[in-house]
């Protein structure tokens, strides 16, 4: 399955938008993501991580539009916050969620929703935190196999 990553940079500037498939995703990262795109929303989950990687957290939302916010922290309080990321299973087709989500976290945007692309996109947006720096790679590729995994579970709850 085929889904867009899309990245703004804080205070709202586009960054790049690249493409990705889950048949490219490690199996095992899917399989370890499945069960968290399966919960109601939660106050804090903990990533299984490697030895040697940051601790890394996620507070999981999903609407009942269909859509899902995600945030990812690298300790416990909102300093630590790494990453937002909105999980959008029909793209530019729910401005309406992205837009009300968008003017939480950044309301001086200046980036046309009509941009985004079609299908299943994530929208990344990466916090200024130089604390955590070296967390934001890993948080990327979980990013990642969060939203192919939500985006396959969503596809399979339709069919």
């Amino acid at each position: 399955m085929r889904y867009h990553a899309v990245t703004l940079q804080y205070p709202g500037e586009r960054g790049r938008t690249t493409v990705h498939y889950t048949e490219h995703l490690a199996s095992n990262g899917l399989e370890i993501m499945l069960p968290i795109v399966c919960l109601p929303p939660t106050i804090s989950i903990k990533i299984p991580m490697p030895a040697g990687q940051p601790e890394l957290r996620i507070k999981w939302t999903p609407d009942p539009d269909g859509t899902a916010v995600l945030n990812f922290y690298s300790g416990p309080a909102e300093e630590d916050m790494i990453t937002t990321c909105v999980l959008l299973p029909h793209g530019r087709q729910e401005t309406r969620a992205l837009a009300e989500t968008i003017q939480v976290f950044l309301p001086r945007l200046d980036f046309g929703l009509s941009d985004l692309p079609d299908g299943p996109t994530l929208l990344a947006i990466p916090w200024p935190n130089v604390k955590h720096l070296d967390a934001m790679t890993v948080v990327r590729d979980v990013a990642l196999c969060l939203a192919g995994a939500f985006f396959l579970n969503r596809r399979h709850d339709q069919n």
